[in-house]
């Protein structure tokens, strides 16, 4: 072989080498983007139920029989939940489905009949010229479709972050402790020490910060389902756990909590109370939820500055939907709560 051929040899072998490594580095940025939710969710999982695996391996519990114990607990309010809440909901709401299809043939039909409306009927030329009730329908229309649309192209995502995230979630908390013992064995004598105390500080932090927000969620949809069930809201269970979850947004949450039942309620008014009734509900959960709960369940929580918290919100929104605008403000703390002790640990040890 000459020296020219050797060359180009070299060259082919050095330019497949740096292909690889790209192509690696692709793969590892799609998957990363792919699996960000999954780890975000599994996550938390852990830092939910992590304290209840450690008490019992504590007692002599082995870990593995604590971590098949949760899930199936888990599996089991799932599985109620998709063979017997999910088929009564569908029956329930296969008639409503079929109604809408049958006004939506009417050509005659208006989704929302502007000129009922007390406001609307006082002024009724002046209102025609601020809103066009044809374009509001054909928009709300069009939105839904498109939502639906996305929904549908979801479905695979949810299926494989289904699969997914309880098998991390599982490897976690049966396998934290291995985990922990690899990372910190490739931690350098002279900071080990203050990693040690960075980690316990930050895994105190970030886990009572997210069952207070866990507290905070479940008895706000406890709340919230009651009041709906009150004033008469068909699925007030679905309604108030999604107001309960959607409430952990702050600012944005109660509002985005409350369009369901509201849209529902002015779609199917027949089947409904007044917007008045859900309205009530959502003021009086936010009373019990900034007069009782936040003092005492989150008295401790990161606190975020709101303008933080709003581009935290728009940012997550953005790159992931509403799972990202659930995420942000979790993320956020815990990213507050990690540079604020490793900074002042790297300080200590006069690191900076």
């Amino acid at each position: 072989m000459n020296l020219k051929e050797f060359n180009i040899s070299s060259l082919i072998l050095r330019s497949a080498f740096f292909g690889l490594i790209a192509l690696t580095i692709l793969i590892g940025i799609v998957g990363v983007k792919f699996l960000a939710i999954p780890l975000l969710i599994s996550g938390i999982h852990f830092y939910i139920f992590h304290g209840i695996v450690d008490y019992f391996e504590s007692r002599g519990v082995h870990r593995a029989i604590t971590t098949i114990i949760i899930f199936s607990v888990l599996i089991a309010v799932a599985y109620w939940f998709l063979a017997f809440y999910l088929p009564n909901l569908f029956e329930k709401v296969q008639p409503i489905v079929s109604e809408w299809s049958t006004k939506m043939d009417d050509p005659n039909f208006q989704l929302l009949d502007f000129n009922k409306l007390p406001v609307v009927s006082q002024n009724p030329e002046l209102w025609k010229k601020i809103i066009n009730p044809e374009e509001v329908a054909k928009m709300a229309t069009t939105n839904l479709e498109e939502f639906l649309r996305g929904l549908v192209v979801m479905i695979p995502t949810f299926i494989s972050w289904m699969i997914i995230i309880p098998i991390i979630s599982f490897f976690l908390l049966l396998d934290a402790h291995l985990i922990y013992k690899t990372v910190i064995s490739f931690i350098p004598n002279r900071f080990f020490e203050m990693f040690l105390m960075v980690f316990y500080r930050m895994n105190q932090q970030i886990t009572s910060y997210l069952k207070s927000l866990v507290i905070q969620c479940g008895i706000m949809a406890i709340v919230a389902s009651i009041g709906f069930y009150i004033v008469g809201v068909k699925f007030f269970i679905l309604f108030g756990v999604f107001l309960g979850i959607a409430n952990s947004i702050p600012y944005l949450g109660p509002l985005i909590g409350a369009i369901p039942p509201i849209l529902f309620s002015i779609l199917f008014p027949e089947m409904s109370p007044a917007i008045g009734s859900i309205a009530s509900v959502v003021v009086v959960a936010q009373l019990v939820d900034n007069a009782i709960v936040q003092p005492v369940v989150i008295a401790n929580a990161v606190s975020l500055h709101p303008l933080a918290i709003m581009i935290g919100i728009a940012v997550g929104g953005n790159f992931f939907g509403i799972f990202g605008m659930l995420l942000a403000i979790p993320i956020l703390s815990i990213l507050k709560v990690t540079i604020g002790i490793l900074y002042h640990a790297l300080k200590e040890h006069q690191i900076i």
